[in-house]
């Protein structure tokens, strides 16, 4: 099973399934973290609430299979995997293109906790996140 976070703002209330309609679905909690989530493939995420703002999410945001935050950025990884590429080589591609270090993992931390505590890159990678959403 798998778990993670929503993250465009924390996304409350989202419904988490797989792309390809395998496994089940699941709902967001309250700081956008989800569970239990079966199946296999890359995951999607429509619906809720965004946090940040009070306002309805009314987009999609997806993430390849494996990956633990699912965001924006993570949205671009996985569009660009799916027309042919690795999601490694997707991932550097777009780290690189908006200029973040290639050494944070957007697949697997939440950017806006570690921006909370102070660290410049994650910071970079939630600023990049909103500019993309």
């Amino acid at each position: 099973m798998t778990s993670g976070i929503v993250v465009d703002g924390y996304i409350v209330g989202g419904t988490v399934s797989r792309v390809n309609g395998s496994g089940n679905q699941v709902t967001t909690g309250p700081d956008g973290r989800f569970s239990g989530l079966t199946g296999t493939g890359p995951i999607q995420v429509v619906g809720g609430v965004d946090a940040s703002t009070g306002q309805p999410f009314k987009g999609v945001l997806t993430a390849p299979e494996g990956a633990e935050v699912v965001t924006p950025l993570t949205t671009l990884i996985n569009t660009l995997a799916g027309q042919g590429g690795s999601v490694q080589a997707a991932t550097q591609e777009v780290l690189t293109k908006l200029g973040l270090p290639l050494s944070f993992d957007v697949l697997k931390v939440d950017p806006i906790t570690l921006a909370q505590n102070g660290d410049t890159d994650a910071l970079a990678v939630a600023k990049a996140g909103v500019m993309v959403a």
